[in-house]
């Protein structure tokens, strides 16, 4: 019963391991909470998360990434087999996953790319007003 217990609670932190992404050179980590009690305008695909200093914030299955201006665009979606995207302005892209893609797993690897500037799941967050 231990060895089943143990072996529960590995597998659930080796599920939320992956769960972070790169912001400003910095590492962020997540942790899975519920969707939130309030009406939400944003669409069923949205999963809630808080971050290591307390933030709420809502991650889709889409990256925004930047590209180096030399970069081959579509060369660096065939790269990462990504087939809908959307042009957001000079080398800036939104990326829209299919479900069987890992928003964390591949916002971390285009972050490691020398193709790109940046790469972060596009989140939705409150801001506050000083």
């Amino acid at each position: 019963m231990k060895y089943i217990l143990s072996l529960t609670i590995l597998l659930t932190l080796n599920a939320c391991a992956n769960d972070y992404f790169y912001e400003y050179g910095k590492k962020v980590e997540l942790t899975p909470i519920n969707t939130p009690s309030t009406r939400s305008l944003h669409s069923s695909d949205t999963k809630y998360y808080k971050t290591k200093d307390g933030r709420k914030i809502g991650i889709k299955n889409e990256i925004i990434v930047k590209l180096k201006k030399e970069v081959d665009p579509k060369g660096f979606f065939l790269k990462y087999n990504i087939e809908n995207t959307e042009h957001l302005g000079s080398t800036t892209y939104l990326l829209k996953l299919s479900p069987s893609q890992n928003v964390f797993t591949l916002s971390q690897e285009m972050y490691k790319d020398s193709n790109t500037v940046y790469a972060v799941p596009n989140k939705i967050q409150k801001y506050f007003a000083r």
